[in-house]
């Protein structure tokens, strides 16, 4: 009697197999307006409004600053080293109060040596990219440097390893011809160059 009575049991814990299984529940969609009702979701499209605002506020300050005379007698902005050192500048100081104000070690955790090189470079591109200015517009310039993504991808195929698959080369194969017809077809010269 005791046997049957675990056997019993056993029955009415193992579930039958046609018994439906409990579905997951499901993410609303985001077409629905209850999507947008998430939390997380009106926090990343803050910070992607906010992010895409400010840089195009700061392609517009920078083509201002290289390409509006600053004075009635047309005198233009020429030193683009001291405006790429200010950058720079402000950078650090504003990363220094964040690492303050979080609680955070400011001395950085990896030798300065080891991140100096990409440092220095991505200085002088900003040099070069404040100097582009005075020929060209910006929006000229950010469409050329998606003239890269193909030499990236080869060259990230060759040294890296990296594989990218053949939608990803016509991507950017479409993408680098678009940005070419622009350049051939549209106006490209800044509105003050020399």
């Amino acid at each position: 009697n005791n046997i049957m009575y675990n056997k019993e049991e056993e029955k009415t814990e193992t579930p039958y197999m046609d018994d439906p299984e409990p579905s997951p529940p499901q993410a609303p969609s985001p077409f629905s307006l209850e999507y947008y009702r998430d939390p997380r979701v009106i926090r990343l499209l803050g910070c992607t409004v906010s992010l895409m605002g400010f840089f195009i506020l700061y392609g517009i300050l920078q083509e201002r600053i290289m390409t509006v005379p600053f004075d009635d007698e047309g005198t233009m902005f020429t030193n683009s080293a001291f405006l790429v050192l200010n950058n720079r500048v402000v950078a650090a100081l504003c990363a220094v109060f964040i690492l303050y104000y979080r609680g955070e070690e400011i001395k950085p955790a990896a030798p300065i040596w080891k991140f100096s090189g990409i440092s220095f470079s991505n200085s002088l591109a900003t040099l070069c990219q404040y100097e582009a200015l005075k020929y060209i517009s910006f929006p000229t310039q950010t469409l050329g440097k998606c003239g890269k993504m193909i030499p990236v991808m080869i060259v990230g195929t060759i040294i890296s390893g990296k594989r990218y698959s053949l939608k990803d080369y016509g991507m950017a194969f479409l993408l680098t011809i678009g940005c070419t017809l622009f350049l051939l077809l549209g106006d490209i010269g800044s509105s003050h160059s020399p």
